[in-house]
């Protein structure tokens, strides 16, 4: 049997392990699924230094949210003075509508020091296509 050997392998192989290795960005922001975020939720529900992060806008927030979200406008022009009077040491999940914003919005608070920060990858859209439970 011939062994399998190459640059082409080496970088397939690399490929494959990075874009399977826990879904984290360069930033330090971890990206989890809507399942995953309400099992973290669960797991937190007594955490004191657990909060979740509605980056959407204030209508989009009223038309439903997670429970116990707190809603900070990501597209507002006071997004990152608002974000540097939350405590960095707490643990924060975000998100938004599809990914996008709160994928920002965690990228930019890691920037600014924050200890702790995951991104609900595809958004509320993605956890209501689950049947997730809303506010």
């Amino acid at each position: 049997m011939k062994p399998i050997c190459g640059c082409g392998f080496l970088l397939v192989f690399i490929t494959v392990i990075s874009l399977f290795s826990g879904c984290r960005s360069g930033n330090g922001v971890q990206d989890i699924s809507p399942a995953e975020a309400q099992k973290f939720i669960q797991d937190n529900i007594t955490n004191t230094d657990f909060l979740i992060l509605d980056v959407r806008t204030p209508g989009e927030f009223s038309s439903g949210h997670l429970h116990n979200a707190t809603n900070v406008d990501y597209n507002s022009n006071d997004f990152e003075a608002m974000v540097d009077k939350m405590d960095k040491n707490k643990t924060y999940l975000v998100y938004c509508l599809g990914g996008n914003r709160s994928s920002s919005a965690a990228s930019t608070m890691k920037a600014r020091g924050f200890k702790s920060v995951k991104n609900m990858s595809g958004g509320i859209s993605a956890w209501s296509q689950q049947n997730l439970p809303l506010e």
